[in-house]
């Protein structure tokens, strides 16, 4: 039990550190991703945000597997996102509750919004909140925020 402990520490130790960054300063730039999920606290170990043409993916991933992945396409081209705006959750955003979790376990966004906050392009930060409710094929619901 002890050298469970210890090897998970230390996995995530290291995911920690290799999920920094430095910006142009050589200032550490710390991320985080976390959430509600069904009023429960959620916090990723790491974290991701890609652009692909116009879609924005934010992902984040806790130490348990748990994911919330949330997609953002919005009408306008990339560069010209401005914060304090509603954003609709794009089609494919979803959270899932283990690493191993079948398709019919994976909670599949209906409806939700995503407010940023901060969108730096040159540091590659994004900010901001997000909300959504989502369902699995059984209808079992939950509520992300």
């Amino acid at each position: 039990m002890k050298k469970t402990l210890i090897i998970l520490v230390l996995i995530a130790t290291t995911t920690i550190f290799n999920s920094c960054k430095k910006d142009s300063n050589g200032n550490i730039i710390v991320a985080s991703m976390s959430a509600k999920i069904n009023n429960t606290d959620w916090s990723s170990t790491v974290r991701t945000c890609t652009k692909t043409g116009n879609t924005i993916v934010l992902t984040g991933t806790s130490i348990d597997g748990k994911t919330i992945e949330i997609k953002i396409t919005p009408d306008l081209t990339t560069s010209n996102l401005t914060t304090n705006v509603d954003y609709k959750i794009g089609i494919g955003s979803l959270y899932k509750p283990t690493v191993n979790a079948s398709s019919t376990d994976i909670y599949f966004a209906l409806t939700g919004t995503v407010k940023l906050t901060q969108l730096d392009m040159t540091s590659k930060l994004v900010s901001g909140t997000f909300n959504f409710n989502g369902a699995t094929t059984g209808i079992t619901l939950v509520t992300i925020s």
